[in-house]
């Protein structure tokens, strides 16, 4: 072992093993559809530029035809409107370009074989898998590279043997197509951006500026936010005054670099600027405008629920991570150059991934975005390894084998998420404790977790749960606005509201969500009495319901009225059940109403809008 040790051979075969072990749990799991989802949306500029000509989505038909085929996503949030009525692809090319290779090849692949080359089938899911792998690789072999520099063999070996199997990292690069996002892509490039500012800052030549500029331009096309990645090489080396002067000055004397560096990111940004610039007439473009329910909270972020929460907390799931945290205080002992770049990435990209306002991005493993950062944190804690070798036998003993503990622990509760045990978002400390090295789901499990929001077709509040309620809106129209319109014959009083014209609405109900409950859900039942006097499927009209941020709705429901059985003539009571999304912020408003889309008149009366809280055990006790 020693031979080997000394023989810089042991972290090499840590490297081999992470990737054989890669290879092997792709394809034990491999996905029912590697295209899917948020990857359907990275990947969909590639068959629409190269297979089928249209990359502003004028044949909107033919992406609904394929999603019908292959089952890509259940809605095509992929996609937005820009306001000139075009298409907009929601995610940044940078994704695309990083696939292009291996489309390529599955491409090719599908041309020389039976199945269809439509950029979906069997081939182009197969290559985009590869190229999972190949990222992930190639990833922790350059990674390897800069940590030799920096640490011993057995550090560097011991820290990539964290990094892939004791964090979140195994899961979302070799189970069930998770591979194929943006995480371990991007670990890749940040591992080669870190080795190239090294380059750099030793020996200042022109090649190494210019993979930077390729390297970050990429990256930030991939996942706008990664800008961050430019504070890498910005500041690595400096750890005081003097090396922040050095860095200044040498800066200044190869100023060539840096313009061309400059030049190169602009270059790369300006793909994205032409795409926008194509398809909406406006060379920037907010894409992810179409649902208001998500966006940054700068003023706000999620940092305690990101690190700790048992929903998702980083923590709390992936706990070997704190090496990282503790490796801070040794990195600056003994290796300052990396100190002030290390941290001041780390404490930026925390934020900004805190900001987001679904911080606990949708189904995952532990906090997923910050996969991608474990290369810049491999350097704290390949310092920490340093010190606990360094430590009497003891202390080295008992903290190897807690590591390997953590390790040990992260590999079930990988197994526990491959196998739907750990529910990927809607855990909560209750269920989290009830099945800590369980195999199989405990009794009432469904009911420790967070509210089901995944309802498909008509929402209905459950009715094993006890609610409290109460009536936060009623109409009974009997007072009369100006601008509306009455009749004398009203269901419960002297009048009735009556809508007449196409698109004519009644009297809205909005209110800040904090105001209708303190609770992280509420249902809202919505009732009307209704008075149709012809079929109301020759009439529609329809309740509609949303929560608006920033006059921007989301979570936007619309209850046509022709769904239920109405009798002609009569008064009939239609009511329709809705639960709160993820709430952005309490100022958010509930707002509600009833819209007239036919030509004939319609009556309305006993507009209700209901809050139903559920009831705590502690409150049923008493």
């Amino acid at each position: 072992m020693g031979e080997i040790i000394k023989s810089n051979k042991i972290s090499l075969v840590a490297v081999i093993l992470v990737s054989l072990t890669c290879v092997f749990f792709n394809f034990s799991n491999y996905p029912s559809n590697a295209l899917s989802y948020d990857v359907f949306g990275y990947y969909l500029y590639l068959p629409q530029i190269f297979i089928y000509h249209d990359i502003s989505v004028e044949n909107y038909e033919q992406v609904q035809a394929l999603i019908a085929e292959y089952k890509n996503t259940s809605s095509l949030y992929q996609l937005t409107m820009a306001p000139n009525g075009n298409w907009v692809m929601k995610y940044s090319m940078g994704m695309a370009l990083l696939y292009l290779p291996f489309f390529l090849i599955g491409h090719v692949w599908a041309l020389f074989s039976s199945y269809p080359a439509d950029g979906f089938s069997f081939p182009y899911q197969a290559s985009i898998v590869l190229a999972g792998m190949v990222y992930t690789i190639l990833g922790f072999w350059f990674l390897r590279k800069l940590l030799l520099r920096y640490f011993s063999e057995l550090v560097t070996t011991i820290t990539l043997l964290v990094l892939f199997f004791g964090t979140n990292f195994f899961f979302h690069s070799s189970f069930h197509g998770q591979g194929t996002m943006t995480h371990n892509f991007l670990f890749a490039f940040y591992a080669l951006i870190l080795l190239e500012s090294d380059n750099w800052y030793r020996k200042p030549e022109l090649k190494y500026a210019i993979r930077l500029g390729f390297l970050c331009g990429l990256a930030i096309l991939a996942r706008p936010s990664e800008i961050i990645c430019l504070l890498i090489p910005l500041f690595w080396g400096i750890h005081n005054l003097d090396s922040f002067k050095q860095k200044v000055n040498s800066l200044w004397d190869h100023k060539s670099h840096v313009v061309i560096l400059g030049g190169i990111l602009a270059f790369i940004g300006s793909f994205q600027v032409i795409y926008w610039l194509w398809v909406t007439g406006k060379p920037l473009y907010y894409s992810y405008g179409g649902n208001a329910g998500e966006g940054f909270e700068f003023f706000n972020p999620y940092t305690w629920e990101v690190l700790f929460s048992f929903r998702k907390g980083w923590l709390v799931y992936t706990p070997l991570m704190s090496l990282s945290i503790f490796g801070f205080c040794f990195l600056w002992q003994r290796q300052k150059q990396l100190f002030v770049p290390v941290l001041l990435f780390f404490l930026t990209n925390l934020y900004i991934v805190s900001s987001w306002s679904c911080w606990w991005y949708a189904e995952s493993f532990s906090q997923r975005a910050l996969i991608q950062s474990y290369a810049v944190l491999a350097l704290p804690i390949g310092a920490c390894m340093t010190y606990i070798l360094s430590t009497k036998r003891f202390t080295q003993i008992t903290t190897l084998i807690l590591i390997s503990g953590l390790i040990v622990l992260n590999l079930f509760q990988t197994w526990q998420m491959a196998n739907s045990v750990l529910h990927p978002s809607r855990m909560t400390q209750k269920a989290y404790f009830a099945i800590f090295g369980q195999v199989d789901l405990p009794e009432n499990y469904f009911d420790m977790l967070l509210v089901n929001r995944d309802f498909e077709g008509e929402e209905k509040m459950p009715e094993h749960i006890p609610f409290k309620s109460s009536i936060v809106y009623h109409n009974d129209f009997e007072t009369s606005v100006d601008t509306f319109k009455y009749t004398a014959n009203g269901f419960n009083g002297s009048q009735a509201l009556l809508l007449q014209q196409p698109l004519e609405r009644s009297p809205e109900f909005r209110k800040a969500y904090k105001e209708l409950s303190e609770n992280y859900f509420a249902w809202f039942r919505i009732s009307v009495k209704v008075f149709p006097t012809i079929s109301v499927a020759e009439n529609p009209t329809q309740i509609v319901v949303c929560f608006e941020h920033n006059h921007y709705c989301y979570k936007y429901k619309a209850f046509d009225l022709y769904e239920r059985h109405l009798e002609l003539n009569n008064w009939n009571e239609v009511s329709f059940d809705y639960l709160s999304p993820e709430i952005r912020r309490g100022t958010d408003q509930l707002k509600v109403y009833v819209e007239h889309l036919g030509n004939q008149g319609v009556l309305l009366d006993d507009f209700k809008v209901e809050v139903f809280e559920e009831i705590s055990p502690a409150d049923l006790a008493d």
